[in-house]
């Protein structure tokens, strides 16, 4: 029930995995009749807009700039000796 109403949002990102064990994964029959239901034009734009979300993870991984940070100072002990 959760899932009907998530669909009912303006913007909503499904996704499956490409790949399940270094192999080609099958689409599900939910997304081949969504594909259906969708028509041509609709399900090429959304597996475009897909396809530019992919982009994110890349980036994420890029930032523009790094900047080192000093190393640790070393800690006291946690017991002084006995």
């Amino acid at each position: 029930m959760i899932f009907a109403q998530l669909l009912g949002n303006d913007e909503v990102i499904l996704s499956h995995a490409a790949k399940v064990g270094g192999r080609a994964a099958v689409a599900s029959r939910f997304l081949h009749r969504l594909e259906a239901v969708a028509g041509e034009e609709r399900w090429q734009a959304a597996k475009a807009a897909a396809n530019d979300m992919c982009v994110w993870p890349t980036n994420l991984d890029s930032p523009d700039k790094v900047e080192p940070i000093a190393q640790p100072a070393p800690r006291p002990r946690a017991r002084p000796g006995r």
